[in-house]
């Protein structure tokens, strides 16, 4: 957030010397001064008074801007990624999207079925073991999933090849 730049931006833009902006907010020229080159920043209270100042909201001021990256967004990318064989950036995406939401049951999921099929590629067995508890954590949360064609039947299947994958007939039959 640079705040200096948008309140000295705003400014010129209406064609206001730092005296005028200090003399409407009832503040010294110093402290506009201190705002535009970064020395310091307004309180809160002030934000709030130059945003109005200015007829915007706070968050415009700041420079926010609202980051469309909905859970839904992020479990798309893991699936193109995953289709992709792009495994690497599958997993970043997904570890991201579990930090943020550990019980989103299509991200779990998205997360277990990236992880069997990334076993193909690297076949590292802690990789399939990843994508066991994966299935696992998801079955709590079936009661999210919309797909039918996804059940507890479904994923203990896919438990089940995973384990077949381990070389563990004794446990994929269990």
């Amino acid at each position: 957030i640079n705040i200096g730049e948008n309140i000295r931006s705003l400014r010129k833009g209406r064609g206001l010397t730092q005296e005028q902006l200090a003399e409407a907010l009832g503040v010294t020229v110093g402290a506009v001064y201190k705002w535009e080159v970064g020395l310091s920043m307004p309180e809160i209270r002030m934000l709030v008074e130059i945003a109005k100042f200015f007829e915007m909201s706070v968050d415009a001021l700041l420079g926010y801007e609202q980051q469309h990256d909905s859970i839904r967004d992020s479990v798309a990318r893991i699936q193109q990624y995953t289709t992709n064989k792009d495994f690497a950036e599958a997993e970043k995406e997904f570890e991201k999207a579990l930090r943020k939401y550990p019980n989103y049951f299509d991200a779990v999921y998205s997360g277990a079925v990236m992880y069997q099929l990334k076993v193909t590629e690297d076949g590292v067995l802690q990789t399939i073991e990843r994508s066991t508890e994966l299935f696992q954590r998801a079955i709590p949360l079936l009661y999210q999933n919309r797909n039918e064609e996804i059940s507890e039947v479904s994923i203990n299947n896919q438990i089940a090849q995973n384990f077949m994958m381990l070389g563990d007939t004794a446990k994929a039959l269990e």
